[in-house]
Protein backbone atom coordinates (compact mmCIF):
# COMPACT_ATOMS: atom_id res chain seq x y z
CA UNK A 1 0.00 0.00 0.00
CA UNK A 2 1.36 3.40 -0.93
CA UNK A 3 1.54 5.91 1.86
CA UNK A 4 -0.68 8.96 1.52
CA UNK A 5 1.98 11.04 3.28
CA UNK A 6 4.80 9.89 0.99
CA UNK A 7 4.62 13.01 -1.14
CA UNK A 8 3.85 15.55 1.56
CA UNK A 9 0.81 17.72 1.07
CA UNK A 10 0.39 17.22 -2.70
CA UNK A 11 -2.75 15.09 -2.31
CA UNK A 12 -5.49 16.82 -4.29
CA UNK A 13 -8.27 14.78 -5.95
CA UNK A 14 -9.18 11.13 -5.51
CA UNK A 15 -11.62 8.69 -7.06
CA UNK A 16 -11.87 5.73 -4.72
CA UNK A 17 -14.14 3.62 -6.93
CA UNK A 18 -12.95 2.77 -10.42
CA UNK A 19 -14.48 -0.64 -11.00
CA UNK A 20 -12.46 -3.50 -12.40
CA UNK A 21 -14.80 -5.99 -14.07
CA UNK A 22 -12.15 -8.38 -15.38
CA UNK A 23 -10.99 -6.45 -18.45
CA UNK A 24 -7.48 -5.20 -17.67
CA UNK A 25 -7.26 -3.03 -20.81
CA UNK A 26 -10.51 -1.27 -19.97
CA UNK A 27 -9.39 -0.60 -16.41
CA UNK A 28 -6.07 0.75 -17.66
CA UNK A 29 -7.90 3.08 -20.06
CA UNK A 30 -10.10 4.38 -17.23
CA UNK A 31 -7.07 5.08 -15.03
CA UNK A 32 -5.35 6.92 -17.88
CA UNK A 33 -8.46 9.03 -18.41
CA UNK A 34 -8.73 9.77 -14.68
CA UNK A 35 -5.14 11.04 -14.67
CA UNK A 36 -5.79 13.28 -17.67
CA UNK A 37 -8.85 14.68 -15.89
CA UNK A 38 -6.75 15.69 -12.89
CA UNK A 39 -7.01 12.84 -10.38
CA UNK A 40 -3.77 11.96 -8.62
CA UNK A 41 -5.23 9.15 -6.48
CA UNK A 42 -7.41 6.25 -7.62
CA UNK A 43 -8.69 3.07 -6.03
CA UNK A 44 -9.38 0.12 -8.30
CA UNK A 45 -12.46 -1.60 -6.94
CA UNK A 46 -13.47 -5.25 -7.33
CA UNK A 47 -17.15 -5.67 -6.45
CA UNK A 48 -17.96 -9.32 -5.72
CA UNK A 49 -21.60 -8.76 -4.78
CA UNK A 50 -23.27 -10.93 -2.15
CA UNK A 51 -21.24 -13.03 0.27
CA UNK A 52 -22.80 -16.50 0.39
CA UNK A 53 -22.58 -18.46 3.66
CA UNK A 54 -20.19 -21.39 3.48
CA UNK A 55 -22.98 -23.74 4.56
CA UNK A 56 -25.01 -22.76 1.50
CA UNK A 57 -22.02 -23.39 -0.75
CA UNK A 58 -21.46 -26.84 0.73
CA UNK A 59 -25.13 -27.78 0.40
CA UNK A 60 -25.15 -26.62 -3.20
CA UNK A 61 -22.08 -28.67 -4.11
CA UNK A 62 -23.17 -31.88 -2.38
CA UNK A 63 -24.72 -34.56 -4.65
CA UNK A 64 -28.49 -34.83 -4.28
CA UNK A 65 -28.49 -38.62 -4.59
CA UNK A 66 -27.27 -39.13 -1.01
CA UNK A 67 -30.24 -37.43 0.59
CA UNK A 68 -32.86 -38.46 -1.99
CA UNK A 69 -32.12 -42.19 -1.89
CA UNK A 70 -31.64 -42.67 1.85
CA UNK A 71 -33.91 -39.92 3.11
CA UNK A 72 -31.18 -38.88 5.56
CA UNK A 73 -29.07 -35.76 5.48
CA UNK A 74 -25.66 -36.32 3.90
CA UNK A 75 -22.80 -36.73 6.35
CA UNK A 76 -20.76 -33.62 6.98
CA UNK A 77 -17.17 -33.83 5.85
CA UNK A 78 -14.77 -32.28 8.30
CA UNK A 79 -12.19 -30.32 6.39
CA UNK A 80 -8.64 -29.98 7.56
CA UNK A 81 -7.48 -26.65 8.89
CA UNK A 82 -5.17 -25.85 5.98
CA UNK A 83 -7.72 -26.99 3.39
CA UNK A 84 -10.44 -24.86 4.99
CA UNK A 85 -8.18 -21.80 4.99
CA UNK A 86 -7.23 -22.34 1.36
CA UNK A 87 -10.89 -22.66 0.40
CA UNK A 88 -11.79 -19.42 2.15
CA UNK A 89 -8.95 -17.63 0.37
CA UNK A 90 -10.16 -18.84 -3.01
CA UNK A 91 -13.61 -17.36 -2.43
CA UNK A 92 -12.16 -13.83 -2.63
CA UNK A 93 -10.29 -12.52 -5.70
CA UNK A 94 -6.80 -11.10 -5.71
CA UNK A 95 -6.31 -7.31 -5.76
CA UNK A 96 -5.82 -5.70 -9.14
CA UNK A 97 -3.49 -2.78 -9.86
CA UNK A 98 -2.42 -1.33 -13.20
CA UNK A 99 1.16 -1.25 -14.41
CA UNK A 100 2.35 2.29 -13.70
CA UNK A 101 4.98 2.05 -16.43
CA UNK A 102 2.10 2.22 -18.93
CA UNK A 103 0.83 5.52 -17.50
CA UNK A 104 1.81 9.02 -18.58
CA UNK A 105 2.51 10.84 -15.31
CA UNK A 106 4.40 13.83 -16.71
CA UNK A 107 1.56 16.31 -16.12
CA UNK A 108 1.20 15.22 -12.48
CA UNK A 109 4.94 15.50 -11.94
CA UNK A 110 5.00 19.01 -13.43
CA UNK A 111 2.38 20.05 -10.86
CA UNK A 112 4.39 18.51 -8.02
CA UNK A 113 1.93 15.66 -7.54
CA UNK A 114 2.54 11.98 -7.02
CA UNK A 115 0.28 9.32 -8.49
CA UNK A 116 -1.09 6.79 -6.02
CA UNK A 117 -3.24 3.77 -6.70
CA UNK A 118 -4.91 1.56 -4.14
CA UNK A 119 -6.74 -1.73 -4.28
CA UNK A 120 -10.28 -2.06 -2.99
CA UNK A 121 -12.84 -4.81 -2.51
CA UNK A 122 -16.58 -4.29 -2.10
CA UNK A 123 -19.16 -6.87 -1.08
CA UNK A 124 -22.74 -7.05 0.16
CA UNK A 125 -23.53 -8.55 3.55
CA UNK A 126 -26.95 -10.20 3.78
CA UNK A 127 -26.25 -12.68 6.57
CA UNK A 128 -24.66 -11.81 9.91
CA UNK A 129 -23.33 -15.36 10.26
CA UNK A 130 -20.71 -14.82 7.55
CA UNK A 131 -19.26 -11.59 8.97
CA UNK A 132 -16.68 -13.29 11.19
CA UNK A 133 -15.39 -15.58 8.42
CA UNK A 134 -15.21 -12.80 5.85
CA UNK A 135 -13.36 -10.30 8.03
CA UNK A 136 -10.87 -13.00 9.09
CA UNK A 137 -10.19 -14.12 5.54
CA UNK A 138 -6.43 -13.90 4.86
CA UNK A 139 -7.08 -12.66 1.31
CA UNK A 140 -9.00 -9.64 2.64
CA UNK A 141 -5.81 -8.26 4.21
CA UNK A 142 -4.24 -7.93 0.77
CA UNK A 143 -6.64 -5.11 -0.16
CA UNK A 144 -5.90 -1.53 0.83
CA UNK A 145 -9.58 -0.59 1.23
CA UNK A 146 -12.52 -2.72 2.38
CA UNK A 147 -16.02 -1.49 1.52
CA UNK A 148 -19.20 -3.12 2.81
CA UNK A 149 -22.73 -2.77 1.48
CA UNK A 150 -25.13 -3.56 4.38
CA UNK A 151 -28.31 -5.25 3.24
CA UNK A 152 -30.46 -4.17 6.18
CA UNK A 153 -30.49 -2.46 9.56
CA UNK A 154 -29.35 -5.59 11.42
CA UNK A 155 -26.15 -5.78 9.38
CA UNK A 156 -25.52 -2.07 9.94
CA UNK A 157 -25.96 -2.57 13.68
CA UNK A 158 -23.45 -5.42 13.64
CA UNK A 159 -20.95 -3.27 11.73
CA UNK A 160 -20.92 -0.75 14.59
CA UNK A 161 -18.83 -3.38 16.43
CA UNK A 162 -16.66 -4.23 13.41
CA UNK A 163 -15.35 -0.80 12.45
CA UNK A 164 -11.76 -1.97 12.83
CA UNK A 165 -12.20 -4.13 9.71
CA UNK A 166 -14.09 -1.70 7.45
CA UNK A 167 -13.02 1.48 5.66
CA UNK A 168 -16.10 2.45 3.66
CA UNK A 169 -19.83 1.89 4.01
CA UNK A 170 -21.49 1.98 0.61
CA UNK A 171 -24.95 1.30 -0.77
CA UNK A 172 -26.78 0.39 -3.94
CA UNK A 173 -28.49 3.66 -4.92
CA UNK A 174 -30.63 1.89 -7.50
CA UNK A 175 -32.62 0.07 -4.81
CA UNK A 176 -34.41 1.07 -1.62
CA UNK A 177 -31.88 1.34 1.23
CA UNK A 178 -33.59 0.49 4.51
CA UNK A 179 -30.93 1.71 6.94
CA UNK A 180 -30.64 5.34 5.81
CA UNK A 181 -33.01 6.54 8.55
CA UNK A 182 -30.84 4.97 11.29
CA UNK A 183 -28.70 8.05 11.81
CA UNK A 184 -27.71 6.90 15.32
CA UNK A 185 -25.93 3.78 14.04
CA UNK A 186 -24.49 5.68 11.09
CA UNK A 187 -23.00 8.23 13.47
CA UNK A 188 -21.54 5.46 15.66
CA UNK A 189 -19.72 4.12 12.63
CA UNK A 190 -18.66 7.55 11.39
CA UNK A 191 -16.99 8.61 14.64
CA UNK A 192 -14.73 5.56 14.35
CA UNK A 193 -13.30 6.96 11.12
CA UNK A 194 -15.28 4.90 8.62
CA UNK A 195 -16.37 6.81 5.53
CA UNK A 196 -19.69 6.65 3.67
CA UNK A 197 -19.88 6.62 -0.11
CA UNK A 198 -22.12 8.09 -2.79
CA UNK A 199 -21.51 6.99 -6.38
CA UNK A 200 -22.56 9.31 -9.18
CA UNK A 201 -22.38 6.90 -12.14
CA UNK A 202 -25.93 5.53 -11.52
CA UNK A 203 -27.25 9.11 -11.54
CA UNK A 204 -26.05 9.54 -15.13
CA UNK A 205 -28.80 7.22 -16.41
CA UNK A 206 -32.39 8.56 -16.41
CA UNK A 207 -33.92 5.36 -15.00
CA UNK A 208 -31.75 5.41 -11.85
CA UNK A 209 -31.28 9.14 -11.36
CA UNK A 210 -34.21 9.76 -9.03
CA UNK A 211 -33.43 6.83 -6.71
CA UNK A 212 -29.73 7.74 -6.62
CA UNK A 213 -30.39 11.38 -5.70
CA UNK A 214 -32.98 10.36 -3.09
CA UNK A 215 -30.64 7.88 -1.36
CA UNK A 216 -27.72 10.31 -1.44
CA UNK A 217 -29.75 13.13 0.10
CA UNK A 218 -30.91 10.85 2.93
CA UNK A 219 -27.32 9.78 3.59
CA UNK A 220 -26.03 13.35 3.70
CA UNK A 221 -28.89 14.38 5.97
CA UNK A 222 -28.26 11.55 8.42
CA UNK A 223 -24.52 12.29 8.62
CA UNK A 224 -24.88 16.07 8.27
CA UNK A 225 -22.51 15.89 5.33
CA UNK A 226 -19.58 14.58 7.38
CA UNK A 227 -17.25 11.75 6.29
CA UNK A 228 -19.00 11.33 2.93
CA UNK A 229 -17.00 10.72 -0.25
CA UNK A 230 -18.24 11.12 -3.80
CA UNK A 231 -16.88 8.46 -6.15
CA UNK A 232 -17.61 7.51 -9.73
CA UNK A 233 -18.33 3.79 -9.49
CA UNK A 234 -17.43 3.84 -13.17
CA UNK A 235 -17.10 0.64 -15.18
CA UNK A 236 -16.41 2.49 -18.45
CA UNK A 237 -14.59 5.67 -19.48
CA UNK A 238 -17.85 7.43 -20.34
CA UNK A 239 -18.95 7.32 -16.69
CA UNK A 240 -15.92 9.25 -15.43
CA UNK A 241 -16.19 12.96 -14.72
CA UNK A 242 -13.50 15.53 -13.97
CA UNK A 243 -13.08 16.76 -10.37
CA UNK A 244 -14.61 20.17 -11.13
CA UNK A 245 -17.60 18.51 -12.79
CA UNK A 246 -18.09 16.25 -9.78
CA UNK A 247 -18.02 19.22 -7.40
CA UNK A 248 -20.63 20.97 -9.54
CA UNK A 249 -22.67 17.78 -9.67
CA UNK A 250 -22.93 17.61 -5.87
CA UNK A 251 -25.43 20.48 -6.03
CA UNK A 252 -27.98 17.87 -7.13
CA UNK A 253 -27.55 16.24 -3.71
CA UNK A 254 -27.97 19.57 -1.93
CA UNK A 255 -24.26 20.07 -1.17
CA UNK A 256 -22.99 23.64 -1.04
CA UNK A 257 -19.90 24.74 -2.93
CA UNK A 258 -17.71 24.92 0.18
CA UNK A 259 -18.60 21.34 1.18
CA UNK A 260 -18.16 19.81 -2.27
CA UNK A 261 -14.35 19.75 -2.46
CA UNK A 262 -13.79 17.64 0.72
CA UNK A 263 -15.99 14.91 -0.77
CA UNK A 264 -13.35 14.17 -3.44
CA UNK A 265 -10.29 15.37 -1.55
CA UNK A 266 -10.12 15.79 2.23
CA UNK A 267 -12.58 13.07 3.23
CA UNK A 268 -10.98 10.61 0.82
CA UNK A 269 -7.56 11.42 2.27
CA UNK A 270 -8.78 10.73 5.81
CA UNK A 271 -10.18 7.36 4.73
CA UNK A 272 -6.86 6.39 3.16
CA UNK A 273 -4.87 7.52 6.20
CA UNK A 274 -7.13 5.52 8.51
CA UNK A 275 -6.87 2.48 6.24
CA UNK A 276 -3.08 2.73 6.44
CA UNK A 277 -3.18 3.08 10.23
CA UNK A 278 -5.62 0.17 10.49
CA UNK A 279 -2.95 -2.10 9.05
CA UNK A 280 -0.49 -1.15 11.79
CA UNK A 281 -0.17 -2.15 15.45
CA UNK A 282 -1.47 0.74 17.57
CA UNK A 283 -0.53 3.11 14.76
CA UNK A 284 3.19 2.56 15.40
CA UNK A 285 4.22 -0.77 13.85
CA UNK A 286 3.44 -1.93 10.35
CA UNK A 287 3.29 -5.72 9.98
CA UNK A 288 4.14 -6.99 6.50
CA UNK A 289 4.15 -10.62 5.31
CA UNK A 290 7.44 -12.25 4.32
CA UNK A 291 8.16 -14.98 1.80
CA UNK A 292 9.83 -18.20 2.96
CA UNK A 293 11.36 -20.71 0.56
CA UNK A 294 13.74 -23.68 0.65
CA UNK A 295 17.35 -22.76 -0.11
CA UNK A 296 20.05 -24.89 -1.73
CA UNK A 297 21.42 -26.00 1.64
CA UNK A 298 18.10 -27.56 2.63
CA UNK A 299 17.20 -24.82 5.07
CA UNK A 300 14.71 -21.99 5.04
CA UNK A 301 15.34 -18.53 3.61
CA UNK A 302 13.29 -15.43 4.30
CA UNK A 303 12.75 -12.59 1.85
CA UNK A 304 12.27 -9.52 4.03
CA UNK A 305 13.32 -5.99 3.22
CA UNK A 306 13.59 -3.29 5.83
CA UNK A 307 11.61 -0.20 4.74
CA UNK A 308 13.75 2.86 4.21
CA UNK A 309 13.01 6.25 5.73
CA UNK A 310 11.02 8.31 3.24
CA UNK A 311 11.96 11.75 4.60
CA UNK A 312 15.13 13.43 5.80
CA UNK A 313 15.58 14.73 9.33
CA UNK A 314 15.48 18.36 8.22
CA UNK A 315 12.26 17.81 6.30
CA UNK A 316 10.66 16.04 9.27
CA UNK A 317 11.70 18.88 11.59
CA UNK A 318 10.26 21.45 9.19
CA UNK A 319 6.92 19.64 9.18
CA UNK A 320 6.90 19.56 12.97
CA UNK A 321 7.57 23.29 13.09
CA UNK A 322 4.36 23.81 11.15
CA UNK A 323 2.49 22.66 14.27
CA UNK A 324 1.80 25.73 16.39
CA UNK A 325 2.23 24.01 19.76
CA UNK A 326 5.55 22.43 18.76
CA UNK A 327 6.83 25.73 17.33
CA UNK A 328 6.00 27.52 20.60
CA UNK A 329 7.92 24.94 22.64
CA UNK A 330 10.90 25.01 20.26
CA UNK A 331 11.20 28.78 20.58
CA UNK A 332 12.00 28.39 24.30
CA UNK A 333 15.30 26.63 23.56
Amino acid sequence: MKSVEAAGNTFQYADLNIRHTGNADRTLAMVKRAIRMGYDTVAINIDIGDIVPEESIEEHLLPKSNSEETGKPPPKKKAKKNEDRKGREQQLPEPFVVDESLLDLTELEKQGKKFRQFSRITFTLNDATVIHNVFNNPRLREFDLVAVRPADVNILTTLTRKTDAVDIITMNPETHVTWLHKSKFMEMIRVEGVGFEITYAPALSPENRRACLHSGRFLLRGLRGRSVVMTSGASSMYELRAPVDVMNMTILWGVSGADARPMISGNARQILLRAEARRTVRGALHVAPVEVWDNEEGGKSIDATVPACRVTSSYALQRLLNVREFRAQASLF
